[in-house]
């Protein structure tokens, strides 16, 4: 028989916190929440931690970011009495320690299960910055006997950069990620363990950011937040390598919308305006990528005129832009139309958003279906809290109808709030066929599931 040993580090943690046991408990089920996960632990579940129970991943780490925002320092979970984390906290160090953890980061990708045990954190990112004078370059030292890598090998990780983007767009994060972050373990990694000219192993350092920001935007969309978090984070640390100021700048951006769109509001706008403070990004639509976002986070933070500001800013540098074609950070007028529309939500104009999410939703290009359908969704929704019954109904019908063929955790959670919103007028002849239509989709999605 194994004999328990009390768990004294949480004991000492819970004292610091000043926190009960029920609090504990409640604040991991609400963490859970955020991340996907539902868990309903009480009192006693912390009274067995305290003894020495083991809880199953990634109920350590949800603990340890209970204390972690609690306390107002980082708490691991081995401070908190569950041992070491894994895999290993974000990339860090030298070239090689960064593609160790690459591989191992996207091997994990490849199954679901392996992703639902990372949890995001509040705690600020880890980070290096830039300077004025110098910028470090990936390591170009390799064994002579191991392959070499030229530009043929840059133009494939772009290609496939592409084709794993269009993909994503038009059919949703499921079955893209897997392949991506199979692609990235496989083929990429070994590309950047190999020996090769600096110029090269530079762009292919810059290839390997843009897909490793890809992987994170996929795990984004299944509503895999601490895989996304540590995607976007080593995507980061591997720009900072290729001296690519652009992704790394659209990485903080696209940590910014995370945090946003899990109601951590200020972090959201540090992200944002750390992503605007990125230097030499000369490309008008990335400019007004980074633009759009920061206006968003203003707006949420209630303050009106900065976001104004920043969206008229956006809007000039994308009337600027001659039409450059990107790999990650795309923008269009659509994209515009659809930040004006959550600016403008937020500051209270529910007619104004209505009519800008309406204009998103034309503008759109038949490539971008996912884009569409959370613009259609989003559009219901704010016609239904403006008294427009009858209009709501309409664009979830559409909603419904673009839906087939779309494998994308977002989507499916914009399905899941309109049964939600729509069940208490199930008695309305009009509400209750688009309820049914809206459960025997549900109905199929399972059966895939």
């Amino acid at each position: 028989m194994i004999r328990r040993v009390p768990n004294n580090r949480l004991r000492l943690l819970l004292a610091e916190a000043r926190w009960s046991g029920a609090e504990l408990a409640r604040e991991v089920n609400r963490l859970a929440a955020e991340n996907r996960i539902v868990l309903r632990y009480h009192r006693v579940s912390v009274s067995q931690w305290l003894s020495g129970v083991q809880p199953r991943d990634p109920v350590p780490e949800l603990i340890a970011e209970a204390f972690t925002r609690r306390l107002h320092r980082g708490v691991t979970r081995n401070a908190a009495g569950f041992g070491r984390s894994s895999p290993p906290d974000i990339a860090r160090g030298t070239a090689e320690e960064l593609i160790s953890q690459l591989v191992e980061l996207s091997t994990a990708g490849v199954r679901r299960s392996a992703l639902d045990k990372l949890v995001y954190s509040l705690e600020e990112p880890t980070l290096p910055g830039w300077t004025a004078t110098c910028t470090p370059q990936p390591s170009t030292a390799a064994e002579p006997s191991m392959p070499r890598v030229g530009r043929s090998q840059v133009k494939a990780a772009n290609a496939m950069g592409q084709l794993f983007a269009r993909a994503d767009a038009a059919n949703g994060a499921g079955p893209v990620r897997p392949a991506l972050s199979a692609y990235l373990a496989t083929t990429i990694a070994p590309w950047l363990n190999a020996s090769g000219g600096a110029p090269v192993k530079s762009d292919l350092f810059a290839s390997a950011a843009k897909l490793t920001y890809l992987c994170g935007f996929a795990c984004f969309d299944e509503e895999l937040h601490g895989a996304a978090q540590h995607f976007y984070r080593t995507a980061a640390h591997l720009a900072i390598l290729a001296a690519d100021f652009s992704t790394y700048a659209i990485t903080l951006r696209a940590m910014s919308a995370q945090a946003r769109l899990l109601g951590h509001d200020r972090k959201a706008l540090r992200l944002a305006q750390d992503a605007v403070m990125v230097p030499a990004i000369t490309c008008p639509k990335t400019r007004a990528f980074l633009e759009g976002q920061l206006a968003v986070t203003h707006a949420a933070n209630r303050h009106r005129d900065q976001a104004i500001m920043h969206l008229q800013k956006a809007e000039r540098h994308l009337s600027n832009d001659p039409g450059t074609a990107v790999v990650v950070g795309g923008y269009d007028e659509a994209e515009l139309a659809y930040h004006r529309a959550v600016v403008l939500a937020l500051l209270g104009d529910r007619k104004g958003a209505i009519e800008s999410l309406q204009r998103s939703i034309r503008l759109h290009p038949p490539s971008e279906r996912r884009s569409k359908l959370l613009c259609l969704a989003r559009l219901a929704e704010l016609q239904l809290a403006y008294s427009q019954v009858d209009k709501a109904v309409a664009t979830w019908h559409c909603f419904l109808d673009e839906y087939p063929g779309m494998d994308s955790g977002r989507v499916r959670s914009a399905l899941a709030i309109m049964r939600e919103r729509t069940r208490p007028f199930a008695h309305s002849v009009r509400f209750a066929n688009l309820l049914r239509r809206a459960e025997l989709l549900a109905s199929q999605l399972n059966d895939l599931n």
